[in-house]
């Protein structure tokens, strides 16, 4: 199959050279994007089958490109980094490949080719996973905001502003600082990506442990987690004991 590809670069000379090369190994590149604002509207509209994507660029990183699309929109990326080795053994789980700069015709053409063989496909969970253990390793600072997309604009939205998260339906609804911001993100992704100072207390519900002020016994064994805004959200007994771990191991 003939794959079509967005490149996703903030240095013209890398990007042109990326495109010019995978061109030559019959890749249609189909847009190229020079950095991730230009990607978060570019990749949803063309739906490539595969995104050569740097890591680090102005703006907005891989990372919060990725939480802009949302996980379960993203085609599969081929990360381009100058990070060493031991890192790429973590996201290379979520990635479809990595490329090491400089970037050799070589390295690039065994990436294609094994693109070619299984049609660019990574399940959901294995992306999911991986990008998890990534984040995880502390190599990435892309947990220190959301990237919400919608109505024409991109909001930066800092974790520590979140007071909870809540599910709606395919998508997830940000309460931030009194305002509501829809995401793409599920909660599955969101609650994986904010594991440090975030907890689930409901099937519906992630809150920023930070956030709460209070906890009141309600019926049947649940209790009611008062946020400091003065929300009330309920904690199921299957969340409770993990939640009553957390909050003992605040300083």
């Amino acid at each position: 199959m003939r794959l079509r590809a967005v490149v996703v670069e903030d240095q013209p000379v890398t990007r042109a050279h990326i495109a010019s090369m995978l061109e030559a190994m019959d890749v249609e590149v189909v847009a190229e994007c020079g950095n991730g604002l230009e990607a978060v509207q570019c990749v949803p509209a063309l739906g490539p089958d595969v995104v050569f994507m740097d890591i680090e660029m102005p703006e907005l990183n891989a990372f919060e490109v990725i939480d802009a699309i949302g996980m379960d929109h993203m085609p599969p990326v081929v990360f381009i980094t100058a990070y060493d080795h031991y890192s790429l053994r973590a996201f290379d789980v979520f990635a479809s490949g990595y490329l090491l700069k400089p970037i050799t015709a070589p390295r690039l053409a065994h990436v294609v080719e094994r693109l070619q063989r299984t049609g660019g496909s990574v399940t959901s969970t294995r992306r999911a996973r991986g990008l998890a253990r990534f984040l995880g390793s502390g190599a990435s600072p892309a947990t220190a905001r959301l990237v919400v997309q919608g109505s024409g604009r991109m909001v930066f939205v800092r974790t520590s502003d979140v007071e909870y998260i809540e599910a709606c339906r395919n998508y997830a609804l940000i309460h931030a600082r009194g305002v509501r911001h829809q995401t793409r993100q599920t909660m599955l992704n969101l609650q994986r990506r904010l594991t440090a100072s975030f907890a689930r207390i409901h099937r519906s519900y992630l809150v920023n442990i930070e956030q709460i002020s209070e906890l009141r016994a309600a019926p049947y064994g649940e209790y009611d987690v008062v946020m400091r805004s003065g929300k009330t959200l309920r904690v199921t007994r299957r969340f409770r004991a993990a939640l009553e771990e957390r909050l003992r191991q605040l300083p």
